[in-house]
């Protein structure tokens, strides 16, 4: 388990939480989530405005990942199913974006506006939710082709 304390930095846990390990204090305060990359020592950052990060040793040391559309980072959440990395830009081209090759290139998963929150199914990799700040959920059942909401 990971988790950003803001003010204090990552820190890991290898038994369910019972004990913590800080990691590092690199990450800025503007940090919103974590997610686990395409493996346990692999972590990306939504960190606001500073945009997005990537850990390859397992949250000790943090890189900007460039090229990431719109004007920083909100949210942010990795499918192993598919290797798609999501994250959620804010800006003039707030919306919905995915790569899959670990953040070099992007495309548009076709949702624009300003969103705070995305999840994908465990079950589903193309079953979508992202949440907006007017607090709409939206759902794309087809990998972001297509979605419903509000």
């Amino acid at each position: 388990m990971y988790a950003h304390i803001v003010g204090l930095g990552i820190f890991s846990s290898e038994d369910g939480g019972s004990t913590w390990t800080h990691l590092t204090t690199a990450v800025p305060s503007s940090t919103y989530n974590l997610v686990v990359g395409e493996d346990s020592q692999t972590l990306y950052a939504a960190a606001g405005e500073v945009g997005l990060l990537r850990s390859t040793d397992g949250g000790r040391s943090w890189t900007r990942v460039s090229e990431v559309p719109g004007e920083g980072a909100i949210a942010v959440t990795y499918v192993r199913a598919n290797n798609r990395l999501y994250v959620t830009a804010p800006g003039l081209d707030a919306g919905l974006y995915f790569s899959e090759d670990g953040g070099q290139t992007w495309s548009s998963a076709n949702l624009m506006g300003t969103l705070l929150a995305v999840a994908v199914s465990p079950l589903d990799p193309d079953h979508i939710l992202a949440v907006n700040d007017q607090g709409e959920v939206f759902a794309s059942r087809d990998g972001g082709l297509t979605w419903s909401g509000k």
